[in-house]
């Protein structure tokens, strides 16, 4: 880890951390061969306890990501093609609209499936997705009409490639990311929100500042169920940077070429690019979370955020900047 680096991400990143803006804010960066993570403000501020590289928080989209790593894997070891239809997969899909999508189209938020569905009806206002069966879902798809197939960021389609991915390792998708793309990223430890409550989560804040809850994904875990530290996001910053390093590079690298561009979106296997910058970047957000990755595989430069209260970052763009621009 490099001192004067973090030195430089506390001096940028400190004057974002106060009271009436973001109770606690965890940053890592990678600098080339150079590294360095800082935890900055309150855990707990009710209980005054100080943000530590330990605490865990909602990843949110950004689990997006480590799907479409997986799906490039998959992709690669002949299990799915990227045209495949989801109707091969879920055959009483067969003969309606839904079932003609394919994977590339999910994977892009391309195929013209909503954001969300029609039949979300949360139980728990702060709690969105408590409570979505898988029935819920199922029925949500056998009845969803789809728009024009241009981008739509969409919730409901990675809930969909969720549904896929269980289906052909005939496991949870918790766990199928765990096994094929986290452990043999060297980042063990990680935690979704459908599994035992063993890690301690830091507290989340709305934007004004009210305790929330965390949010329970349930059937929506692939569109942003995962919870991790701010060492464990370093790790898997430095493979997204540096991948001829892991065990996964291949996978990696398909995953961050665009598949799908409209001339002003440009999308991977769930990675955004930046049409003139050549980074590629993900957000995430709950009702008391946000996270933010960005990365330029070619200066060998990134950067991950996580805060424990709803922050568009905004403010903190030129801060980022400076830490991609070294």
């Amino acid at each position: 880890m490099s001192s004067s680096l973090g030195n430089k991400l506390k001096v940028l990143f400190s004057p974002f951390v106060k009271p009436e803006s973001i109770h606690g804010l965890a940053a890592a960066v990678v600098n080339g061969e150079e590294a360095a993570c800082v935890c900055l403000g309150h855990a707990s501020p009710s209980s005054n306890i100080l943000l530590s590289p330990s605490h865990y928080f909602e990843i949110a989209s950004i689990t997006k990501t480590v799907v479409g790593i997986l799906f490039s894997k998959m992709v690669l070891e002949r299990k799915i093609t990227l045209n495949s239809e989801c109707s091969h997969f879920l055959p009483q899909l067969h003969g309606r609209i839904i079932g003609s999508v394919t994977i590339a189209e999910l994977l892009t938020h391309s195929s013209g499936i909503p954001r969300l569905p029609s039949n979300l009806k949360p139980q728990n206002p702060m709690n969105p997705y408590l409570g979505y069966s898988y029935d819920d879902l199922m029925q949500e798809l056998l009845q969803l009409e789809i728009g024009d197939k241009k981008y739509l960021y969409s919730n409901l389609g990675f809930s969909l490639l969720g549904k896929v991915v269980e289906i052909i390792y005939k496991d949870k998708i918790s766990d199928v990311l765990r096994n094929e793309v986290l452990v043999p990223l060297g980042i063990s430890g990680v935690n979704f929100s459908t599994d035992p409550q063993t890690v301690v989560l830091t507290d989340v804040h709305s934007h004004s500042m009210q305790n929330v809850e965390p949010w329970l994904l349930g059937e929506f875990e692939a569109a942003g169920g995962m919870r991790a530290t701010i060492e464990q996001m370093k790790v898997y910053l430095d493979a997204n940077v540096w991948p001829e390093k892991t065990l996964l590079k291949d996978a990696i690298l398909d995953s961050h070429k665009f598949l799908y561009f409209d001339g002003e979106n440009k999308v991977g296997m769930a990675w955004h690019n930046g049409t003139k910058s050549g980074n590629v970047f993900h957000d995430g957000g709950t009702y008391g979370s946000s996270s933010f990755i960005e990365f330029n595989p070619s200066t060998k430069k990134g950067i991950v955020i996580l805060s424990n209260t709803y922050s568009d970052f905004k403010d903190l763009i030129p801060a980022i900047d400076s830490c991609l621009d070294y």
